[in-house]
């Protein structure tokens, strides 16, 4: 391990470890700059080094480190957030949140708050059963709250920082009492996967519900789980899975995210192949080009782009786009020395051999799609091991796998374009989405 990383895990254990009397502390997190293999987006640049202030309670006074029935029914109470997400929502001065920072090891309850054009972060407090952040002690949280934004008294003895209006989470961000899990129904790159109901209005809708398994105060998996939830949450396309929201005040940390009732692409080529004809599997083909045109509009590398990764609609079959989990994972990947296992056969040769991802790779994922889509889900290389395939890309013979003679022509040609040795030669999403859009099967 480098001398950055372990600088960095000692700041983290000696301000996990302080001791009360700890009136302030200010805490940096160091972000590594990310290489063009380490985003789910294009890569940028070096990010700095983000330092704040954390004001604590007064030396005999304990830090909350867990949010009470009381608090979670507040719409102020944003659960674990970004600090640049506060800067964006605290805009005026006497604007306030309550949340957890996200990278904070301890979890404590942060009161966020616009003063004199800079955020200020002061950690809740308790003694007993009350709690405070100075002098003044209050049987709940929000009482706290309506306290101090009634009287306008400064909330700290020697700061005086005044509240004046609360800043509400947004519609994504969803309580857990309105979400039920039911069956499991998958795995994903962090937790289990269940169907559920989430509670809208006076409605019930079914939902798929990515859960996180572990401990919340392992930070860096728990920021992988919610950067996952948040890079979906921008994406907005008929075939791109669509997410409903975060739940991120309590244990355990879920997204809710649409139901595919259809399931996986892989599993339905595989039990429904035999009564598949062309047309329909050229829907398909057509339908994940397009939510991976998308995504390459959007500067989005998937990184995973295969059937098992296709979900399908109940109705009408309609492919989504889903599991961006690798994609958020090899972010995380630049922080540390762990091995990630990678899906060989789709993987295109500059994949195996310096592991760089971009949108072309992600156009050699799709070929090998193709591939399952036109052989009912077949394995890609039969009869081949993962290791044999890496010799057989990376070793300059130009191999490629062999396709069935039964793939239509026109399905044949864009699969060796996508298989290209020079990613420069492959064709874009939008390329390709535009050929089937037009493609005629003979």
């Amino acid at each position: 391990m480098g001398s950055f990383h372990r600088t960095k895990t000692f700041l983290k254990n000696v301000f996990a470890k302080r001791s009360p009397s700890m009136r302030t502390a200010v805490e940096k997190i160091g972000q590594q700059s990310e290489s063009a293999t380490s985003l789910s987006k294009e890569p940028s640049k070096a990010s700095p080094i983000v330092s704040y202030e954390v004001i604590e309670p007064p030396n005999d006074i304990e830090v909350v480190d867990a949010a009470d029935k009381h608090l979670l029914s507040e719409n102020y109470y944003h659960g674990i957030i970004e600090k640049e997400e506060i800067e964006k929502l605290l805009s005026r001065n006497g604007d306030f949140l309550m949340c957890i920072l996200e990278g904070d090891v301890t979890s404590r309850i942060i009161w966020a708050v616009r003063f004199e054009g800079h955020l200020k972060y002061i950690a809740i407090g308790h003694k007993g059963a009350k709690f405070q952040i100075s002098e003044k002690s209050f049987e709940k949280i929000p009482d706290m709250v309506k306290y101090y934004m009634t009287t306008r008294e400064p909330i700290h003895s020697t700061l005086k920082i005044i509240v004046k209006r609360a800043v509400p989470h947004k519609e994504w961000l969803i309580s857990h009492d309105r979400v039920r899990l039911e069956e499991q129904v998958g795995k994903g790159a962090f937790g289990k996967v269940f169907k559920g109901t989430l509670q809208v209005g006076h409605d019930f809708q079914t939902v798929a519900v990515k859960t996180y398994v572990g401990q919340t105060k392992d930070s860096k998996r728990r920021a992988a789980f919610l950067q996952e939830a948040r890079t979906m949450r921008e994406y907005k396309h008929e075939n791109v899975l669509q997410v409903i929201g975060i739940a991120c005040q309590k244990e355990p940390l879920m997204i809710v995210l649409e139901f595919c009732g259809g399931g996986s692409l892989l599993q339905h080529l595989r039990k429904q192949g035999a009564h598949l004809g062309i047309p329909i599997r050229y829907r398909f083909s057509k339908e994940a080009s397009a939510g991976l045109r998308y995504l390459e509009e959007m500067k989005c590398i998937h990184r995973d782009v295969a059937a098992r990764n296709c979900l399908l609609t109940e109705a009408n079959l309609t492919v989504k786009i889903s599991d961006f989990g690798l994609s958020i994972k090899w972010q995380q990947m630049a922080d540390t020395e762990d091995e990630l296992v990678l899906p060989t056969k789709w993987l295109a040769p500059e994949v195996i051999r310096k592991r760089q991802f971009t949108n072309k790779t992600d156009v050699w994922s799709f070929g090998v799609l193709l591939y399952e889509i036109f052989t009912d889900g077949s394995e890609p290389y039969p009869g081949i091991s993962n290791m044999e395939v890496r010799e057989k890309l990376t070793n300059g013979s130009n191999y490629r796998m062999q396709i069935p003679l039964e793939v239509p022509p026109g399905i044949m040609h864009l699969i060796n374009s996508c298989w290209m040795e020079e990613p420069s030669k492959r064709p874009t999403f939008k390329e390709i989405n535009k050929t089937l859009t037009r493609i005629e099967f003979k």
